[in-house]
């Protein structure tokens, strides 16, 4: 890898600084998300909307997913032991946690994800790419999912359909019910069932 030269001149080591610190703070953002579903999970359990509970605890996992792909990437970047983030914000109502949940998805999807991929790409970083792209497809459907439950509740539900959720267990991949044969993002086959 080239340093900075005496002129300034950019050097491999900054786009490869640029790709990890990506990593990095994706992976505290997933950590944080695990941590913040499981606890929106308890409090849609004890409101009783344990469908709401089910699509809460699906997502924690899928973040799980994307944080230790994150990990496994930064480890061959020369990070074996990432900084993790743990939620410390305050539990709302269901209604509260879904819309903060959503926007937060939102905020990934659109904003985010692409952006590392974007960098990661340029940087010719394949597994970074990969995590990126894995984790960018399961926020979509995150944000689709939250924002269904939020229209269920909006109408009087007091909860929502379904009470099961499958999670590729490759990239984290979510949708309600059985899960398909294969992921449609990662291909995969070994899905977790959430009820």
């Amino acid at each position: 890898m080239l340093a900075a030269t005496q002129s300034g001149a950019l050097s491999q080591a900054q786009p490869l600084a640029q790709t990890k610190g990506n990593l990095e703070k994706a992976y505290v953002g997933e950590t944080t998300a695990c941590s913040k579903y499981q606890a929106y999970a308890q409090k849609a359990r004890a409101e009783g909307k344990k469908g709401v509970a089910s699509l809460f605890e699906a997502a924690s996992q899928a973040e799980a997913i994307h944080a230790s792909n994150h990990a496994s990437v930064l480890a061959t970047l020369g990070e074996a032991n990432p900084k993790s983030g743990a939620f410390s914000g305050k539990v709302g109502s269901t209604q509260a946690n879904l819309k903060d949940a959503w926007r937060g998805e939102t905020e990934e999807k659109d904003q985010m994800y692409p952006a590392m991929l974007t960098v990661a790409t340029s940087e010719k970083q394949v597994g970074a790419q990969r995590t990126f792209r894995f984790a960018l497809a399961a926020e979509r459907q995150h944000a689709a999912l939250y924002s269904a439950a939020m229209t269920n509740l909006n109408s009087g539900k007091k909860d929502i359909g379904l009470k099961s959720f499958s999670v590729c267990q490759t990239c984290g991949a979510t949708q309600q019910g059985n899960a398909p044969k294969a992921c449609v993002t990662c291909k995969g086959t070994k899905f977790d069932k959430i009820k």
